[in-house]
């Protein structure tokens, strides 16, 4: 008689593969000349990461439903999306410390390597023009991300309250991507930064969330949410 296993142990147990495939990947890297520092880094990153797809795989029903009993696939690919907005969130603590140290073309291009050094730690595809097109995609939520958090700001040095959840949108079609959907945006035609919600690209309008319904709209506050939760636990581990 087998060994009974509660789904959330296996969920558990399939983010943590995920996270030490990529924390073994960069142990490697290490050895080549990668600082330890910057390990700590990627695999702070994917802390945070595993942190947010594990919260949106018990909370969120639509994402649940998705996931059933998930797999190991399935976990790196939920992984690969959710590590982005943890990288946005690192890179920005991070240059309001430096200050004016780097320019925005030394950001980008450090943003760029990052993003395609996860890929590979990840074991994600070796598609050269894929993988371009995530690193642009990452860069353009990134950008995204950025253009929320100033207007956030301002907002609240004026005393207003309020939050947009362009972003929080565009990475819930990407998560619906993730767990085997077709993604609810129009990647070709989306172009950033979205200021209004009449910017975002539907594939179909008619049914901007495609099969998962306002049941996204759902995701799309939980990860306003999760997200931050998230990103606290990654600096907590990166300290």
């Amino acid at each position: 008689m087998g060994i009974f296993e509660s789904q959330k142990s296996r969920n558990n147990r399939l983010f943590l593969k995920s996270f030490e495939r990529l924390n073994l990947a960069a142990g490697q890297l290490v050895r080549q000349g990668m600082t330890w520092e910057e390990h700590h880094m990627y695999v702070s990153w994917c802390h945070g990461a595993t942190i947010l797809s594990n919260s949106l795989v018990e909370v969120v029903n639509v994402v649940r439903k998705a996931w059933g009993k998930g797999d190991v696939n399935r976990a790196i690919t939920l992984t690969e999306v959710c590590i982005q907005p943890m990288m946005s969130i690192w890179y920005r603590n991070f240059y309001a410390k430096v200050g004016g140290e780097f320019s925005d073309d030394q950001k980008r291009e450090q943003k760029q390597t990052a993003m395609s050094n996860v890929f590979m730690l990840l074991g994600i595809g070796s598609n050269v023009r894929v993988m371009d097109g995530k690193v642009s995609r990452f860069l353009n939520l990134d950008a995204q991300w950025n253009y929320q958090e100033d207007h956030r700001e301002e907002r609240e040095k004026q005393g207003e309250e309020g939050t947009s959840l362009w972003y929080s949108t565009l990475l819930t079609s990407m998560i619906q991507r993730a767990l085997g959907y077709k993604g609810f945006i129009n990647w070709r035609k989306q172009t950033f930064p979205v200021t209004q919600h009449s910017d975002l690209c539907f594939k179909d309008e008619g049914t901007p969330f495609g099969l998962w319904g306002f049941s996204a709209f759902y995701c799309t506050m939980q990860l306003e949410i999760s997200v931050f939760l998230a990103a606290a636990s990654m600096f907590r581990f990166y300290r």
